[in-house]
């Protein structure tokens, strides 16, 4: 009965579209010629038409500043798919608005373009694989030697989210997985 009500959720919910999920932007490597990059990816759980990211100066008219179709892959067959796109021809240190995604499903967020000149300070929080929630949360299902299994990421996830409403880092680090698919991404498309 579950393993049903699973597949039916899964079909009603890709019959009706999903917005996109797990965006996140990375560097894009130095500036080009038309100015700053940044590579924004996202995971969709079906297939887009034309999977797009569109950019413009906060408050500045929607998409006036460019938009850019973003390649998609598969890494696993019936596990949705991941988009990714570089946005360039950013000025440095200027915020910008961005919508990711196929509409009617699209997601709107905003960021701060990097500045690359080297006499420029910035603040950064540098983790790896730190987790999301905690063991109670997310309880191992399948017994595995030795881990433990009593384990949070709450408090280093506050901190992290702290930290970014106060303005008080330009960008984070992370030294896990998400960091490679963003590289993979960028070097494909460029």
């Amino acid at each position: 009965m579950r393993t049903t009500s699973v597949m039916v959720a899964a079909l009603l919910r890709a019959a009706a579209g999903q917005a996109p999920e797990q965006v996140h932007l990375g560097f894009a490597g130095a500036p080009d010629s038309s100015g700053e990059q940044i590579a924004v990816s996202w995971y969709t759980a079906t297939e887009e038409t034309t999977p797009t990211v569109c950019w413009a100066k906060a408050g500045g008219p929607s998409c006036s500043a460019g938009n850019a179709t973003a390649i998609t892959i598969q890494y696993l067959k019936n596990f949705g798919y991941h988009h990714h796109a570089i946005m360039n021809g950013l000025a440095a240190g200027e915020n910008y608005d961005y919508v990711v995604g196929t509409a009617p499903n699209t997601a709107s967020f905003t960021f701060k373009a990097p500045n690359s000149a080297p006499d420029q300070p910035f603040s950064v929080s540098v983790f790896g694989d730190m987790g999301w929630l905690g063991s109670k949360e997310r309880p191992d299902l399948v017994p595995v030697g030795g881990l433990v299994k009593n384990w949070t990421a709450v408090g280093t996830r506050a901190t992290v989210e702290k930290l970014k409403d106060n303005k008080m880092i330009d960008f984070v680090w992370h030294l896990g997985d998400i960091a490679c698919v963003i590289a993979r991404a960028a070097t494909r498309s460029a």
